[in-house]
């Protein structure tokens, strides 16, 4: 019989991510563009460390996390890695950096579906990695239901799993 251990995560609060950000804009004089930028180069490196090769799914929420997700889709699809985004909430992204980033996603036709038009399931089961970038510290409760639903299907999917920020299923 296995036992499963504790996992303990140490999180910092939306108000904490908000002054480092802040602080990274005003006083060390990096753009949200650059900061963005940065995350995503090491959402890609790690990516490629836990999948060497087929299909990476990336599902981006319409924040700063997702932002990331787009950044990284770009870093990989430079690097030759076959990626694709789904726009979870189909509003594509909320802050001039993420609205950057979804846009150079575009000039690069990397594939973008949106969320109510695509079969999830599908999508999950025919990927070799799943980047999670959906939500980050801002979230609220309670979860839309379409989050319930891929919660599930990226449970269920044979896909190696990494999340941005905070992983869906927390």
């Amino acid at each position: 019989i296995l036992k499963k251990e504790a996992v303990k995560m140490k999180l910092a609060t939306s108000d904490i991510i908000s002054k480092t950000d802040a602080y990274a804009e005003e006083k060390l004089k990096i753009s949200a563009y650059e900061l963005i930028e940065r995350s995503g180069r090491a959402v890609a490196d790690a990516a490629e460390k836990l999948c060497e090769s087929g299909r990476i799914l990336i599902l981006a929420g319409g924040g700063n996390n997702g932002a990331d997700g787009y950044a990284a889709a770009k870093e990989l699809w430079r690097r030759g890695r076959s990626v694709k985004i789904i726009d979870v909430f189909c509003k594509g992204q909320r802050t001039d950096g993420g609205k950057a980033h979804l846009e150079e996603c575009r000039s690069l036709e990397i594939e973008i579906l949106t969320g109510a038009d695509t079969d999830i399931e599908k999508e999950t089961r025919n990927s070799s990695l799943i980047i999670d970038a959906i939500f980050g510290t801002g979230v609220r409760l309670p979860l839309p239901e379409c989050a319930v639903r891929i919660a599930r299907a990226i449970g269920k999917s044979p896909a190696k799993k990494f999340a941005v920020d905070l992983p869906l299923g927390v």
